[in-house]
């Protein structure tokens, strides 16, 4: 199984973490997949640096955060100004994703119709006229 968590770096008392992507068999500071952040506490959460696409990547394909990446991705992005992803998400190619959002976006202002070959056109109905064989004569 992938995690996303802290792995520490930095001197005795004075810790500095990268936020990375490893196996969770691997040891707290060992070998990574992705490098994929920065976070020294010492420092205020504005210089942390996150990479918000690669962690949405790494979670829409089955990564778990440990409780303090959630805790430090939360705080950043809302010291930062930007709105919190939500990470719960699968991961959608850009792609596909923009071509839903367009999708979605059509139908919600009704631009959106069907195709042509999807509903065929029904054949008008005949103007109802009188007929000279109906009409009744009043004597």
């Amino acid at each position: 199984m992938v995690k996303v968590r802290l792995a520490r770096r930095g001197a005795k008392k004075r810790p500095f973490y990268h936020l990375v992507v490893t196996d969770k068999e691997n040891p707290r500071d060992g070998s990574f997949i992705e490098q994929i952040g920065i976070y020294d506490p010492s420092r205020p959460i504005t210089e942390a640096r996150v990479n918000h696409q690669r962690l949405s990547y790494w979670v829409g394909v089955g990564a778990k955060m440990s409780d303090r990446v959630r805790k430090v991705v939360k705080m950043h992005a809302k010291e930062v100004g930007t709105q919190p992803m939500d990470y719960r998400q699968k991961y959608v190619p850009k792609t596909a994703a923009a071509t839903t959002k367009s999708i979605t976006e059509a139908v919600v202002a009704g631009e959106a119709t069907a195709p042509a070959e999807a509903a065929p056109e029904a054949p008008a109905a005949p103007e109802a006229t009188p007929d000279a064989t109906t009409e009744t004569v009043e004597a």
